[in-house]
């Protein structure tokens, strides 16, 4: 009798775990149904909740955790959709089923975003694509010459107005980072030395400016998106790809 006492409480605690954790799926999926019916409303939920280029954990629909891939890939197949999980105390999400009744352009955009940031998931770890350019200085560079040196890259061109409009922020980095010799600062960008010099003399941009790269960016790396910056690391592998958003970088 004192045995079956002792394991009551025990068993009462199982029981409402199991409730509270079926009514926060239900929860996620009643939020992942309304989100889906409104284009306008996913678009703001997703600006103020959904960070798939910075680090955070991943579950699947049953709240089991799945590596980052494995939840990128289910996004990407157009029937999920990605939930922030507000009960965590690290940021984190899950893949949430979408129903028949979703807006084409949610599951576009979803299917389109998620499809990117998991490009560039397979990447990391993979070696930078052989390259040989030159800066507006005349310096070269190459896989060889960055060697033994975390190398921050952004791909941009003058053009591009998101990508003008973070270089303040990018100087701030640049500054940040003045002191330490191992990290190497490079703007790979589209346009031809002579353009870039002009530019430079009217926005002073402090990161060394690599010119004539378009082809190398969009045809061999695959960058799809600008500006869009990379980290590699000092053997040579990349370690993230990030769209866009400066304080992904470091």
């Amino acid at each position: 009798m004192k045995k079956n006492l002792f394991l009551l409480p025990l068993f009462l605690c199982l029981q409402l775990c199991a409730i509270s954790q079926s009514e926060s799926i239900a929860s996620l999926q009643d939020r992942a149904n309304k989100l889906s019916k409104n284009f306008m409303d996913w678009l703001v939920y997703e600006a103020e909740n959904v960070f798939l280029y910075s680090t955070y954990n991943t579950y699947n629909a049953d709240l089991t955790p799945i590596d980052k891939k494995t939840f990128l890939t289910a996004l990407s197949s157009g029937k999920f959709m990605p939930i922030r999980l507000e009960n965590k105390s690290t940021l984190s999400y899950a893949s949430i089923p979408i129903t028949d009744s979703i807006d084409t352009d949610v599951k576009t955009t979803i299917q389109a975003r998620s499809n990117l940031c998991l490009k560039y998931t397979k990447m990391e770890g993979t070696v930078l694509p052989t390259f040989e350019l030159y800066d507006i200085h005349g310096k070269q560079y190459s896989n060889e010459s960055i060697k033994g040196k975390f190398v921050v890259i952004n791909c941009w061109f003058v053009s591009c107005v998101p990508c003008v409009k973070e270089i303040p922020e990018l100087n701030e980095l640049v500054k940040k980072y003045k002191k330490r010799e191992d990290i190497l600062f490079l703007a790979i960008g589209f346009d031809g030395k002579n353009e870039m010099l002009d530019f430079n003399k009217q926005k002073k941009f402090n990161y060394n400016l690599i010119y004539n790269a378009k082809s190398y960016l969009m045809d061999i790396v695959g960058i799809e998106s600008y500006p869009t910056h990379m980290v590699i690391q000092p053997d040579g592998t990349i370690a993230k790809i990030v769209p866009g958003d400066v304080k992904y970088i470091m």
